[in-house]
């Protein structure tokens, strides 16, 4: 696990060393660099030892013939079988490191065959120094980041985090409309775009070539490939043997990712997909587990972690968060993020691998469990409003939405128990237009009306507002029940760009690797092979159905039958309380027209009603999160032109 960067078709060895400095809270443990001058080709890396802590482990690396040479952020789980089959053929090894395996499975096999079999997180430059070819590669799911961008006379650049691509000469700080107003939809900026016209993120499951100024990427492994491989090979609706099945391959995904020359613990919030991880783990020996909880009991999932790590017998730490914890943490999101993000819940994990770092240099987490196996409400809502459509047929959906529209707000209220968003009066009127909105919706906007935070960007051009960068799109999931169709592009983009990517910045911030086994390949294939009854439920429409049945063998029910609760703090009430000075500060009128992108009177006007009605508190998170993003950006900008030689 580390940080990455390098250089190609031009290199300043001494500009390329400023990127990598930038990244040294990505590996603490060493650096490394190395260059093919002739090509003007530069590697880098900074180095968290996980695997092989001697100098025999240190990157760049070279291939055992020299061809080769690579530097490499993640970890190859399946890497002893490898290394076996490899050796047993000829191949004779220095060192015990996955990198080393890596490269010897490439000059065996060449970088196409050998990447489909690798099971792991990875992000790495490939330089072939034969074929004179740079290649960039990315896991099949996005855990690992890799920004890359294209400079003068054909010159490319990378790097784990794009604030050290900044360090360019050539590098192009103009923003991406599309890319500002789908941020502020959906929380976080969508791959392959980047706020930065001139940056891309290399796409999951992707390889980019660049050789002689030119660049092409490629794709070995797609979500939309994965459910049609399954979709040939289809398990029947047995839940009882669905769970024996699964049972086997997550025990084998989670051993294999306990792998480590260094202390390994866990994430455990009490919920379904942690308690599973931390049972499968516990299967193989002891477990260090680590949960955070706050006063608020509403956020609050630190009783049902402490009593499902009692009953599995772990050795136990709740980390508590408070308003004044979260004063000295908020304020620092910003410079954690090399893009603007607002997903609330990153406060809560960067304090968590925070507090976890003093002890493990690994953790694995539950990530992955919902948008695999159907644990979020809008995909119940999803499966409910496709059956009603059906029944009601294109004119009566359209009738039934123009009379949701028109229902008084008192009938609102005692009809919220009945719609989206569970039962209570509060936000009656917003459920009754979601569902209003889902009748009459076709499945990619229903879709964008569950995730998006705003519906109309808050930004001062109009073409800004209207401008998108197309990920959220379900034509090729088009054959898929509505359900099925929001799960896939959570997998396809939701997951790798916001929770892989919340998670990867608040670990290595401080030099933390999380793994997530729930997230194997093999696992999300699996999920896609099984009926969609067995992830939803039946009529109680539950959600994760199979890993419920999975679960309940080690853990009785009554610990973990539980409503869902999001991982998140209380940081609405904290806002309209102990953080409302800071917060009215940050949205002061005077600093959003500073700004010069967004609508100073939409910004303020999501303020008001929050402050009003508590409603809202996305919208102004999304405000807030980007101007401390753009203050953060523009003083490490400012640091690195004061580092510049």
């Amino acid at each position: 696990m580390c940080g990455i960067a390098g250089w190609a078709g031009g290199a300043d060895p001494a500009i390329a060393a400023r990127m990598l400095r930038r990244l040294a809270h990505r590996g603490p443990d060493g650096e490394g660099s190395w260059q093919d001058e002739a090509a003007g080709l530069w590697l880098g890396q900074r180095r968290l030892a996980i695997i092989d802590l001697s100098e025999a482990g240190a990157q760049p690396m070279l291939s055992a013939s020299g061809r080769y040479a690579i530097t490499y952020n993640g970890e190859i789980y399946n890497h002893p079988e490898l290394r076996a089959g490899l050796a047993a053929r000829g191949a004779r090894f220095r060192g015990t490191s996955d990198t080393e395996t890596l490269l010897a499975l490439i000059e065996e096999a060449g970088l196409a065959a050998a990447v489909p079999r690798l099971n792991g997180m990875f992000a790495f430059a490939l330089w072939d120094r034969q074929e004179r070819r740079l290649s960039l590669v990315r896991d099949r799911v996005g855990i690992k980041p890799l920004a890359y961008c294209e400079g003068p006379d054909g010159q490319i650049a990378f790097a784990s985090e794009i604030t050290a691509l900044a360090c360019l000469p050539w590098f192009d700080a103009t923003l991406d409309p599309a890319a500002v107003a789908d941020y502020f939809r959906y929380l976080a900026t969508p791959a392959p775009a980047s706020i930065f016209r001139a940056v891309r993120k290399l796409p999951p499951g992707a390889i980019l070539h660049w050789q002689d100024g030119r660049s092409e990427i490629t794709r070995y492994w797609s979500v939309a490939g994965a459910i049609a491989e399954a979709a040939a090979d289809p398990l029947p609706d047995d839940l009882p043997r669905a769970a024996e099945a699964l049972a086997a391959l997550l025990a084998d995904a989670v051993r294999a990712q306990l792998i480590s020359d260094v202390p390994i613990g866990a994430f455990l919030s009490g919920g379904i997909d942690s308690a599973l991880v931390v049972a499968m783990m516990r299967k193989a020996g002891a477990v260090r587990s680590f949960t955070i909880g706050f006063p608020d009991p509403r956020h609050d999932e630190s009783g049902p972690a402490e009593a499902v790590a009692a009953a599995l017998g772990t050795a136990h730490q709740t980390i508590r968060m408070d308003e004044t914890e979260a004063m000295r943490l908020v304020p620092a999101l910003g410079a954690m993020f090399d893009e603007p993000f607002a997903d609330a819940s990153s406060l809560p994990v960067a304090l968590l691998c925070r507090a976890a770092r003093a002890h493990v240099t690994v953790a694995l987490a539950g990530d992955g469990g919902d948008e695999l196996f159907g644990g979020y409400p809008r995909y119940f809502h999803g499966a409910r409003v496709q059956r009603l459509r059906r029944r009601l047929g294109p004119a009566g959906s359209r009738i039934a939405a123009r009379a949701l529209r028109a229902v008084p707000h008192g009938l609102g209220d005692r009809l919220a128990p009945l719609l989206p968003g569970g039962g209570g009066s509060a936000g009656a009127g917003a459920r009754l237009a979601r569902l209003a909105d889902y009748l009459d919706a076709a499945p990619s906007d229903t879709y964008r009306e569950a995730i998006a935070a705003w519906r109309v960007p808050p930004l001062l051009d109009p073409a800004w507002r209207a401008a998108e960068t197309g990920a959220v799109d379900l034509a090729p999931f088009a054959g898929l029940s509505w359900a099925g169709s929001m799960m896939a592009l959570d997998q396809a983009a939701h997951l790798p760009d916001d929770l892989l990517t919340k998670t990867d910045r608040a670990s290595m911030a401080v030099g933390l690797e999380v793994r997530v086994p729930l997230l194997d390949h093999r696992v999300l294939g699996f999920a896609w092979r099984l009926p969609e009854r067995l992830k939803l439920g039946g009529a109680s429409i539950a959600g994760k159905q199979v890993l419920r049945t999975v679960l309940a063998r080690h853990l009785p029910r009554e610990l973990f039958e539980r409503s869902k609760m999001g991982f998140g703090a209380p940081l609405g009430r904290w806002l309209g309380g102990p953080l409302r000075d800071w917060a009215e500060a940050v949205l002061a009128p005077a600093r959003l027209a500073g700004d010069g992108v967004l609508d100073v009177g939409a910004v303020r006007e999501a303020w008001a009603r929050f402050l009003a009605t508590g409603e809202g508190f996305q919208r102004v998170w999304t405000a807030i999160a980007w101007l401390e993003w753009r203050a953060a950006w523009s003083a490490g900008a400012a640091a690195a032109a004061r580092d510049a030689p």
